[in-house]
């Protein structure tokens, strides 16, 4: 002990002929088979087992090994089958673990589990259930696609470079499940379309063998040999926001989120002219307004770099996010006031209305399984948003 799983296998002949009888456990350690029932407890190595069926008690009632007692409520009765003890035989994958260095982990192996196996679910977490399908075919404008399954999440279609074509080729009715295809002149096809429907809902039991029961049913028919399990980290309501802006005599190349040196004689009035920001194109950044002259600036971010040269600060400012087509945020003409120099800087951060998270991959030792090793992280919203 312990043993690995899916490993026993046991054998034996029977007393009246007919064959040696053979079974191996799966993976929750049950064995089933013809004439041989039973169970391994892995973590132990103890095995049961006995070798007979269920037959209907009816019409038995003169066998020897025929006892009232022994119906069960449907009606039948347990027939056993016997075996030459001596024929028994049994083959096991035991497993050994060694300890590992605590200075190597990290962390105190003791609190690893001895086989390795880390519930990564627990109950009252949220997951999301889904399927990706892939459609592959030839088609034509003005003519519409059924997908064959209705409420899909989210839709990408590719041409037959493995490019995704543009969204203005195609209208989509997600809810339908259909696409009209409006222009694929000059689309390479033929075209692979992949749809994927998804089912969010608690955990309220999580069994170390996989298996987790919801909440609520799932409202899709996802393929038992294909569908995904992704972990759902909920946040709450997000909102994207800026920090207090500060001004700065000089910039000396420090990219701090306190005062660096002196203040000039001017400052930015945010009380009464805020920065604006919006959830759809704010980043998380920090950015450095600084002056050319007296009455230009240039708009750097830590990231981004410069992305606007001398632009007057009579008007407001606001440079353009290309993802979105609207601004990072909006400074207000008004905020400015006079006195500025060159070389005076503005710095303030703008905050994502999104939240921090860590990617952790974890590979156990042993041969490469798989060449695969890509996952997504997607980002979800409930419907009621306020942007």
């Amino acid at each position: 002990a312990p043993v690995k799983p899916l490993s026993l296998t046991v054998r034996v002949t029977p007393l009246d002929g007919g064959g040696q009888l053979s079974a191996t456990s799966d993976a929750q350690g049950r064995i089933i088979a013809t004439d041989m029932v039973g169970y391994i407890e892995y973590a132990t190595g103890v095995v049961n087992v006995r070798f007979g069926s269920w037959v209907i008690a009816a019409g038995n009632q003169a066998e020897p090994w025929y006892d009232a007692s022994a119906v069960d409520a449907g009606g039948y009765i347990w027939k056993s089958r016997l075996v030459h003890a001596d024929t028994l035989l049994y083959n096991a994958v035991s497993q050994t673990f060694l300890p590992l260095d605590s200075a190597t982990l990290g962390l105190d192996p003791v609190r690893l589990p001895q086989d390795g196996r880390i519930p990564i679910y627990a109950p009252g977490d949220v997951v999301v259930i889904l399927h990706d399908q892939e459609t592959v075919g030839t088609y034509v404008n003005s003519t519409q696609t059924d997908l064959g399954r209705t409420r899909i999440a989210k839709l990408n279609v590719r041409d037959s470079a493995g490019q995704e074509i543009l969204a203005n080729k195609y209208t989509a009715d997600l809810n339908a499940g259909t696409i009209d295809w409006v222009d694929l002149n000059g689309v390479s096809q033929p075209l692979t379309i992949t749809d994927r429907i998804e089912d969010m809902s608690m955990l309220t039991d999580v069994q170390i063998t996989g298996t987790l029961t919801l909440s609520q049913p799932l409202t899709h028919n996802f393929p038992a040999d294909e569908t995904l399990v992704s972990n759902a980290v909920i946040y709450g309501d997000l909102f994207a926001s800026t920090t207090i802006p500060f001004d700065q005599s000089t910039w000396n190349g420090t990219w701090s989120d306190v005062l660096q040196g002196g203040q000039p004689s001017a400052q930015f009035n945010n009380s009464q002219f805020p920065i604006v920001v919006d959830n759809a194109s704010c980043i998380q950044e920090r950015w450095q307004i600084l002056f050319s002259n007296a009455t230009t600036v240039h708009v750097i971010g830590e990231n981004v770099g410069q992305i606007l040269t001398s632009v007057g600060i009579s008007t407001d400012i606001a440079p353009i996010n290309p993802n979105t087509g609207q601004p990072y945020f909006t400074i207000p003409s008004g905020g400015w006031g006079a006195g500025w120099s060159a070389g005076n800087v503005v710095r303030f951060n703008t905050n994502a209305a999104n939240a921090p998270v860590w990617i952790i991959q974890s590979i156990g030792q042993g041969e490469a399984t798989d060449t695969d090793y890509k996952f997504t992280i997607e980002i979800r919203g409930d419907i009621d948003t306020v942007v």
